[in-house]
């Protein structure tokens, strides 16, 4: 049995398979930046996540409606974000090797070997 995951743009409720989940990870430079809003298609980078369908349309909405903010719970930066920025430059796929992609791996690397979040090395 497929997990059911609602949209945030449409808000209909669909099977996991249909949606990509999107997560917060920490900018890729040094400093205090403000957390980046990536797609996580290994579904697999710590904290909540967001489930969007890939289409202009449930994009558009879940920005209009500031979505993104009520799904992670904080103020979320959305004036620059582009649907391809999330889910690849064809809609449906990540692109080759982003800094994204390096951020994600950054995060995961976060994650101790248990799966909990809360690192204590420093």
């Amino acid at each position: 049995m497929v997990p059911v995951r609602t949209c945030i743009g449409c808000r209909r409720q669909v099977a996991q398979d249909d949606v990509v989940r999107l997560a917060l990870i920490a900018a890729d430079d040094a400093g205090p930046a403000p957390e980046q809003v990536v797609w996580d298609t290994a579904r697999a980078l710590p904290g909540r996540g967001a489930w969007l369908h890939p289409q202009r349309e449930c994009f558009d909405a879940a920005v209009r409606r500031k979505a993104f903010n009520r799904a992670f719970r904080r103020s979320v930066e959305t004036k620059n974000l582009q649907l391809h920025d999330i889910n690849g430059t064809n809609g449906t796929s990540p692109p080759p090797s982003t800094s994204v992609q390096r951020g994600a791996t950054e995060a995961r690397k976060r994650v101790q070997r248990d799966g909990s979040p809360m690192n204590t090395d420093a």
